[in-house]
């Protein structure tokens, strides 16, 4: 709620320093292409901010599998304040940028979202079977040793991801792409990995 609080006020600031259409989207290379009333541009994050944090506060309560959930319920807030801090770095991105810094807002969202992604890692080595949290494919739900395996695993190449995401703010011209093609291959790597995994532990003989 104090990062929400902050979001607000520091759009309370700036919002008589911002021209009427606002811009609010960018593209690969980091240009605006999208645009916003400032009265609409001026709430819509801080807004957004408090009813993401209330829905990821209140998700581990309709679990079904709740009760896994509290031995990482700490990991998970922490999670969540990392998620939050992440939106408001963004937040006072597009702020910067509309108030009339130059500079590219995609290169410069990278190293947030390595640290989110590298966050990521330390929740995923944590995680119990849940409905909301984790590398949930079929294969890692339907076996508690699955799950574990891949969560290992997954949490190392998240922290690995990440810590290779931060260096994207070096790279304006190719930040995209350097986001985007590890967290594919490690999704689609972890995916494939737990479906192994399940058809070994499948397979493997009874005695």
């Amino acid at each position: 709620m104090v990062i929400v609080l902050a979001a607000a006020l520091t759009s309370l600031w700036a919002a008589p320093h911002l021209p009427e259409q606002v811009a609010s989207h960018w593209n690969i290379r980091g240009e605006a292409n999208g645009y916003q009333p400032r009265a609409v541009y001026t709430w819509f994050m801080p807004v957004l901010l408090l009813l993401m944090s209330l829905l990821l506060l209140f998700l581990p309560l309709v679990d079904p599998l709740k009760h896994s959930f509290m031995p990482v319920r700490g990991a998970y807030y922490w999670f969540v304040i990392g998620i939050t801090l992440f939106m408001f770095y963004i937040h006072g991105l597009s702020l910067a940028f509309n108030l009339g810094f130059k500079f590219n807002l995609i290169s410069w969202m990278m190293p947030g979202i390595g640290l989110l992604i590298l966050g990521s890692g330390f929740l995923l080595e944590r995680a119990r079977p849940n409905w909301f949290v984790g590398i949930r494919t079929p294969w890692t739900l339907s076996s508690p040793t699955v799950w574990e395996k891949t969560h290992r695993l997954g949490g190392l190449l998240f922290k690995i991801a990440g810590i290779f995401l931060i260096f994207g703010i070096f790279f304006p011209d190719t930040s995209m792409w350097l986001m985007l093609i590890p967290l594919l291959g490690v999704s689609l790597f972890l995916t494939a990995y737990s479906f192994v995994l399940y058809q070994q532990e499948q397979n493997a003989p009874t005695h």
